[in-house]
């Protein structure tokens, strides 16, 4: 009967402090999260580059800005990046696969060979960006500025780029097989030799813009602007 109670006692005086010690870290738990997915993000992002560009990305991840700064090859995919400020960035090769990019700034930006599948980048602005060989497969880019992008070999297929501006972009050998650029300004653009099969252009405005062995096979144009200004219901096919 003693021995009872002295185990009754004991339980009754450990509970509290568990159920203490419990609340203090659930209090605590939010900020340490937070700390600790910043920590995750970065040995991602670093684990195969140099120290500078470590020191980089915990900016870009603390701050959301990382002005003219070097991330090339890094991994940020998945990452939280919307609103950041990486003006004139080197992202060459980086890996930005399902990243949130929505009214980023990546004017001037170097984004050769980076990947940003499924990535969204919603208002973003990539005007003068080099583009070249990208992978933008399924990516979100609704309203997105590429004025004067240099989009050479890059991949659009299935991308999302309604109302988007490409005003003088250049796309040479670019792929948009299936991509939405339903209401896109594409005026005084280059399309060279890219491949617009199964594309939405419809009300797309073409104004201007040079097509030179451009394919358009199953493209919607329907309303959209040709390059001698008429719609293409009242223009030869292209």
């Amino acid at each position: 009967m003693k021995r009872l109670k002295l185990r009754i006692l004991i339980v009754a005086t450990i509970i509290p402090g568990v159920l203490i010690a419990a609340f203090v870290q659930l209090g605590r738990n939010p900020q340490s999260q937070l700390a600790a997915n910043i920590t995750k993000a970065i040995h991602k992002a670093t684990s195969s580059v140099v120290p500078n560009q470590a020191i980089n990305v915990e900016r870009l991840l603390k701050t959301k800005k990382c002005i003219g700064c070097n991330l090339s090859g890094v991994d940020l995919s998945g990452a939280d990046l919307s609103k950041a400020n990486l003006k004139g960035a080197n992202l060459s090769g980086a890996k930005l696969i399902r990243t949130k990019l929505n009214n980023t700034i990546l004017s001037d930006a170097k984004l050769n060979a980076a990947n940003l599948e499924y990535a969204n980048l919603r208002g973003a602005d990539l005007k003068r960006s080099n583009l070249t060989q990208v992978n933008l497969s399924n990516a979100q880019l609704l309203n997105i500025s590429l004025s004067k992008a240099q989009l050479k070999n890059a991949k659009f297929d299935k991308a999302e780029l309604r109302a988007a501006d490409l005003t003088f972009a250049k796309l040479d050998q670019t792929s948009l097989k299936g991509a939405s650029l339903y209401g896109a300004i594409l005026m005084d653009a280059e399309l060279i030799t890219v491949d617009l099969s199964g594309a939405d252009l419809r009300y797309a405005n073409l104004s201007r813009a040079k097509l030179k062995g451009t394919t358009l096979n199953t493209a919607q144009l329907d309303w959209a602007i040709m390059p001698d200004g008429n719609t293409y219901q009242g223009t030869v096919p292209y």
